[in-house]
């Protein structure tokens, strides 16, 4: 009965251990991926809009939620992680320009310490995971549709 309650035991501390490690390795290997990229800017997709002011002027409703919490979630691991939520759309009389990106390199520099030095932005070949893009709107006949989509780095 002792040997078969030892054995229970190991095997119930060895699944412990096993579990612990896994857990380990994960958020090792989450916080790996996630820091990689220095700058973000999340990209949105339009929930709603309602043209307003006798269509002269439209509100947008936009959610980008599941990128900002990962990027939110990088920044826990790295402070000086560069991230821009509330990015101005520019306007025009009848289109909306709204850029997003996710960068392994820095587009200008932001990092002072000689020692973490992030590297500039000095090509315009992507790496995984990476992109900058430019989403274009059109509000003609008081309906927004989305016209282009440029990505400045693939």
């Amino acid at each position: 009965m002792k040997k078969l309650m030892r054995s229970k035991l190991v095997q119930v501390l060895f699944l412990v251990i096993a579990i612990t490690g896994a857990c380990l390795a994960y958020k090792a290997y989450r916080k790996h991926e996630l820091t990689q990229f220095v700058m973000w800017s999340p990209r949105a997709k339009m929930t709603d809009y309602e043209f307003i002011a006798n269509h002269k002027a439209v509100a947008i409703s936009w959610d980008n939620e599941a990128e900002l919490k990962e990027a939110k979630e990088a920044k826990k691991y790295d402070p000086r992680i560069d991230i821009r939520n509330n990015r101005i759309e520019m306007h025009g009389e009848r289109f909306i320009i709204r850029q997003s990106y996710k960068l392994k390199s820095a587009a200008y520099k932001y990092w002072l310490s000689e020692n973490d030095k992030v590297p500039y932005l000095k090509s315009n070949i992507p790496e995984k995971g990476e992109y900058w893009l430019l989403d274009v709107y059109d509000t003609k006949d008081n309906t927004i549709k989305q016209k282009l989509m440029m990505c400045l780095r693939w």
